[in-house]
Parts: structure tokens; sequence; C-alpha cells
């Protein structure tokens, strides 16, 4: 019986971290915004959602240096709140070790993408870009140029990312805010 209770304790903790991480997906990639993109070349519909860049979609805002700010506050927002919430988890009494351990590795994974993200935005900013966003998800990854896209600015970034965090060309997608 005791057996009993404390795998379904294990099963309510690990559907609560499924939906609040399928709630907080919902809330970030479930918007959409009108946007002109141009993507790389090998990059398909069906290979790259266009939705995933909808979180690096502009919200009503013109200036291109409040768009980069503004996304970065909230995207840090919105980790923060994700990490809290998994901090949360991993501190409840009632909280097995595997789903203590699961809600762990997913704050590590989740700082070690704030990371990447930064590093890659420093480095366009070192490279020349006034500024840029960047978003990784498990489908590759979205960089948003305050420039128009030529051949030369998608190559630049494209290899920039390869070299920082090793993802190839087909996983990247450049837009540009002209």
């Amino acid at each position: 019986m005791a057996r009993f209770i404390l795998l379904r304790r294990q099963v309510v903790i690990g559907v609560l971290i499924v939906l609040l991480t399928g709630g907080i997906a919902v809330a970030t990639f479930g918007k959409s915004a009108p946007v002109r993109e141009q993507k790389v070349s090998s990059v398909t519909e069906s290979s790259y959602p266009v939705n995933v860049s909808s979180q690096l979609l502009p919200k009503n805002n013109n200036n291109t240096d409040d768009y980069f700010v503004d996304y970065r506050i909230e995207r840090e927002t919105k980790r923060s709140r994700q990490i809290e919430l998994l901090r949360e988890i991993a501190a409840m009494s009632s909280t097995s070790e595997s789903t203590r351990k699961q809600a762990q590795e997913e704050v590590i994974n989740l700082m070690q993408k704030t990371e990447k993200e930064a590093r890659i935005e420093n480095l366009l900013r070192a490279r020349g870009f006034r500024d840029a966003a960047v978003a990784i998800e498990e489908q590759g990854i979205t960089v948003v140029v305050p420039e128009k896209v030529s051949p030369e600015v998608n190559t630049t970034v494209v290899a920039l990312v390869y070299h920082s965090i090793g993802l190839a060309q087909e996983q990247v997608l450049v837009l540009g805010r002209e």
C-alpha cells in the first residue's frame, strides 16, 4: 500500500512537471504575429516549423533597439519562472529522488541554454552586428539580427553558430529586422 502511494506521488509530480513545461511552451510558442522572414535556403517548413521563431516576433515595436532589449527581458523572465518552478518541485519533501533529479537536470539544461544564447549574441555583436536575439530549441536555433539578411550575413551567422555550439546549417534559421 505504501509503495502504491509513493508511486502515485511520483506520477502526480511527473504530470505536474509535464503540465508546467507544456504550459510554458504554449505560452511561449503559441503566439503568432506577421513577420517578414528570410530563411536559410536549406531549411524547409517541415524540417523546422515556423512557430519556433514566433517567440522572436515583434510585439508592435518598431524600434529595433527596444525590440532586442524587450526580447531578452521577456526570455529571462520566462526562464526564471521555469527554473523557480523546477527548484520548488525538487525541494518538496514529497518529491521522489528520480523526479528531484529530473527537475535538477532540467534546471541545469535551462541554465546551459541561457549561457549559449548569451554567448552567441555577444559573439554576433563582436562581429559587428548592432544587436542580436537568439533562441535555442530542440529543433534548432533561431537568430534575429537588426539588418536585412543577405547571403553573406546568413553565412556569417551560420558559421558563428556552428563554431560556437556545433549546430549544422540545417538547424539554423536567420531572420532580419529591416
